[in-house]
């Protein structure tokens, strides 16, 4: 399946992501259940990033962490994320989903099968 998700909000406290799933039989997109929350956004256009692990697609923003089932087309709240001032990146790699903050040697990682987080030492750029 193909999923396209988009991030909106509103009033800078109601952020709304929406997907939409393609059926590559019909050649036909399909609406999916939207995620509505109430994540501030601080007028940024960041709000949070998106990524698929395993079967499902996770929402992470710096203070919450959602889980969308495609098979049932429901989202799930998960464990809220570690202090993590700012999600900068995130990458994922069989059932665990690495995020690093906008503080460069600040990286967290996020285990899909027990639901919790855990802050990976420190690392320093060493320049030479």
């Amino acid at each position: 399946q193909l999923y396209y998700l988009a991030v909106s909000h509103r009033h800078k406290v109601d952020t709304i992501v929406q997907i939409k799933r393609h059926n590559r039989h019909t050649d036909k997109w399909a609406e999916c259940l939207q995620l509505r929350t109430n994540v501030n956004c601080n007028g940024s256009a960041e709000v949070g990033k998106a990524v698929s692990c395993g079967p499902h697609i996770y929402f992470i923003t710096d203070t919450e962490m959602h889980r969308y089932h495609p098979s049932n087309d429901q989202w799930s709240r998960m464990t809220t994320p570690v202090s993590c001032p700012y999600i900068y990146t995130a990458v994922a790699t069989a059932t665990e989903i690495f995020c690093q903050s906008n503080e460069v040697e600040n990286m967290f990682v996020y285990d899909t099968v027990s639901d919790s987080w855990q802050k990976l030492p420190d690392w320093t750029l060493s320049v030479e």
